[in-house]
């Protein structure tokens, strides 16, 4: 998931392949995200600075990444980082992402590349960046004019001092806000994208839920094995005394999969709630506006998957109200075999 740099708002999702424009519903930024295959990205060292008796050289890097966004077309993209090192890290076939931040039609600034096969991200820049540096030279521009003028004019030097840094700030924050790149919206065009939005900022609360009981299911799975093979072993070797711990260790396979039940039908109702969200988002996208009934479909489906997941934290309640089950799972979870001890 892209999420706006500025306000956080979900805005869409990273193009696997392809160039993708998207304006955030929240602060109205536009982005430009493009996604595809690594072809070459090469890098080489640059002076910034020769070397006096003073101070030493001091470098920069300029990279070029060729990526292909298709079968058919390739981009190049070749910028700066004040750092002389290595650091962006992309190999021939990575899946990577591009994003820069828009003014209009027009790339503004490059922001980041995400190397999706190593999941890391270069961080290059931030939005506004580039305006904000305008509208602080302007402000200083001005605060200079002011104290210059009320350095010929009759008042204190402190009074001039006073207006002219007034009159440069002011200057400067009231620049930044005409310069700042931002894409203008209709009432009813922030509307249906702040819906279409709210939809993709849905679907990354369900992917992390999901991921989230997802590994909940493999460590039960996993110390269900374990606590299985641990009483195989006891009953084979047929001593009486292991009697209390295999019927305890029966218990705990029961929780253990009457909690694997539940965790299964919940991963399977978060599978379905992604499927619905992707059907209203692409219905969205194509009608251009959110269908009549699509928020009532949402909003049907969430409350399911709530009591989905009520049902699941009562269960998991029910079950951890046996005492004696529940301690053999919290104490020997990463060790069951120290029960034969």
């Amino acid at each position: 998931m892209f999420s706006c740099p500025d306000c956080q708002c979900v805005v869409g999702e990273y193009p696997t392949a392809g160039v993708l424009a998207v304006v955030c519903a929240g602060c109205t930024f536009k982005y430009e995200l493009s996604g595809g295959v690594a072809r070459a990205c090469t890098s080489r060292q640059v002076q910034v600075r020769a070397a006096t008796e003073q101070q030493r050289a001091s470098y920069a890097r300029q990279y070029e990444l060729t990526l292909a966004v298709s079968s058919r077309e390739t981009l190049r993209f070749t910028f700066g980082t004040a750092r002389d090192d290595e650091w962006i890290r992309i190999g021939t076939g990575d899946a990577c992402v591009v994003v820069y931040s828009m003014r209009g039609e027009e790339r503004e600034e490059l922001l980041f590349i995400v190397n999706r096969t190593s999941g890391e991200r270069f961080i290059l820049g931030t939005p506004g960046s580039r305006s904000k540096f305008k509208a602080n030279l302007i402000g200083g521009i001005i605060g200079v004019g002011v104290l210059g003028l009320g350095a010929v004019a009759p008042i204190p030097f402190a009074v001039a001092l006073g207006l002219a840094a007034a009159s440069g700030f002011g200057a400067a924050m009231g620049m930044a806000h005409v310069l700042k790149p931002k894409h203008v919206l209709r009432l009813d065009e922030q509307v249906t994208l702040s819906a279409r939005q709210s939809l993709l900022d849905e679907k990354r609360t369900v992917l992390r839920r999901r991921e989230e009981v997802a590994a909940e299911v493999d460590t039960r799975q996993s110390l269900r094995k374990r606590l299985f093979d641990l009483k195989t072993r006891m009953e084979a070797v047929k001593v009486d005394a292991y009697a209390p711990r295999i019927e305890l260790i029966d218990k705990a396979l029961a929780s253990l999969e009457a909690q694997l039940d539940v965790d299964h039908r919940l991963v399977a109702e978060y599978e379905r709630t992604l499927q619905i969200i992707d059907i209203e988002y692409e219905s969205s996208v194509a009608a251009d506006a959110m269908p009549g009934d699509g928020a009532g479909i949402m909003e049907a489906r969430l409350t399911e998957l709530r009591s989905v997941e009520e049902h699941r934290a009562e269960t998991t309640r029910q079950l951890s109200a046996n005492a004696e089950v529940e301690q053999l799972l919290r104490s020997h979870s990463g060790d069951p075999s120290s029960l034969t001890k």
